[in-house]
C-alpha cells in the first residue's frame, strides 16, 4: 500500500521552498540554489486515540545551515542562541481526559547538548 504524500515546491529565482506532508511527517525546507539553508521535520512515531484517552509520541528537528542568515543573526545576538540542530523528543499521553490525568515527557537537545529533560505526570501509581 502506498502512503499518501503531498509535495509543494515554490521557486523564486534562486530561492526554493519545499513542503512535504505524509500522515506521519511534515517537512519544510528552504534552499538557496542547491544549498539547504533551513530544514524542519516533525515526525509522529506513534498515535493512539481512545474514547477518553490518547497517546502521541514524536520527534521534531530544526536544522540551520551555518551560511543561513537566521543562523548568523542568532549567533550574533548570543552564543546561547547559536545552534545548527535543535531536536525535541516528546511523549504526550492523556490517560483520562475527564479526570485530567496526563503524562508528558519532553527531551530537548541543542546540537549535542541536552538543554531540557522534563516530565509532568499526575497519574497515580500503585506501589
Amino acid at each position: 500500500m502506498q502512503v499518501p504524500k503531498m509535495t509543494m515546491v515554490f521557486n523564486f529565482s534562486s530561492i526554493k521552498f519545499l513542503l512535504e506532508i505524509t500522515p506521519t511527517m511534515i517537512t519544510y525546507e528552504l534552499y538557496n540554489g542547491e544549498l539547504s539553508l533551513i530544514k524542519y521535520v516533525n515526525q509522529l512515531k506513534k498515535i493512539e486515540i481512545g474514547t477518553n484517552s490518547y497517546l502521541v509520541k514524536g520527534k521534531s528537528n530544526l536544522h540551520l545551515n551555518e551560511n543561513s542568515y537566521l543562523y548568523k543573526a542568532k549567533c550574533f545576538v548570543s552564543n546561547s542562541l547559536c545552534f545548527k540542530d535543535f531536536t525535541t523528543n516528546y511523549h504526550l499521553e492523556v490517560i483520562d481526559k475527564t479526570a485530567g490525568r496526563v503524562n508528558l515527557q519532553v527531551h530537548v537537545m541543542k546540537d549535542t547538548l541536552s538543554v531540557l529533560d522534563a516530565e509532568v505526570n499526575n497519574v497515580k501509581t500503585s506501589i
